[in-house]
């Protein structure tokens, strides 16, 4: 009897996990056939892929990059709003940051090391609100780390794989911006090569995370199965 209520609690609790996560939807262009390159300080630091949102919260997102062997390439890696330029063109919205890695309890630029020749994959998982239907940006942002001077390949498609967005490129410090923002007062580059990066990127109604209950059952469940294994 003990095992079988025991059984029930863990059952009841992990479906409770997974209805929490029942709503969410994945965008998965991981992976790719190609790469966009070369990506770094201090030329072609900033990368972007419009992403269309599914729902309203972006639960997370990642990419894939591999370094040159330049040297250690910092970065950081943004969502950001759309700039709607008119006949169905748009662009990153640099003063609308909705997230940003760097901006933590402790600011740090992710690390990709020049040993790092195979694809490494970046993801973050945090919960942002989004607003279903609308286009954002996963950036890629070598410019605000400022150096040292590396490079690395992003894993990407040779063909368009993506209906939702595409792939722009600038290169910041050769237009002579001060900041991201100014970013805004300038066109974003295209390159047909790379229609697409390879991203992933996982949508929900809400925040993902289990609710209260759940972690109470789990851990009355397992309270439970460790008793018994005591009494056994």
């Amino acid at each position: 009897m003990a095992r079988s209520k025991v059984g029930l609690l863990v059952g009841l609790a992990l479906t409770l996990m997974l209805a929490s996560t029942s709503q969410a939807s994945m965008i998965d262009l991981s992976g790719g056939d190609a790469t966009a390159e070369v990506f770094g300080f201090p030329d072609t630091s900033l990368y972007a892929q419009g992403v269309l949102a599914d729902a309203n919260t972006l639960a997370s997102f990642s990419v894939a990059l591999a370094s040159d062997g330049s040297g250690t390439l910092l970065f950081d890696l943004l969502i950001v709003g759309a700039l709607d330029l008119g006949g169905g063109l748009f662009a990153p919205d640099m003063t609308n940051i909705l997230y940003n890695t760097y901006n933590g309890p402790t600011p740090q630029h992710l690390e990709l090391s020049p040993n790092q020749a195979s694809m490494q994959t970046f993801g973050v998982t945090h919960n942002i609100a989004v607003t279903a239907g609308n286009l954002y940006f996963i950036v890629l942002d070598a410019f605000s780390a400022a150096g040292p001077e590396a490079g690395a390949s992003v894993a990407a498609w040779a063909d368009d794989q993506y209906a939702g967005g595409e792939f722009l490129y600038m290169n910041a410090s050769d237009l002579g911006l001060a900041t991201l923002a100014d970013a805004n007062d300038y066109a974003w580059d295209t390159w047909p090569y790379t229609p697409d990066l390879a991203f992933q990127a996982i949508f929900a109604d809400t925040a993902i995370v289990p609710e209260p209950v759940t972690f109470s059952l789990l851990a009355l469940g397992l309270a439970g199965l460790a008793i018994r294994r005591k009494l056994a």
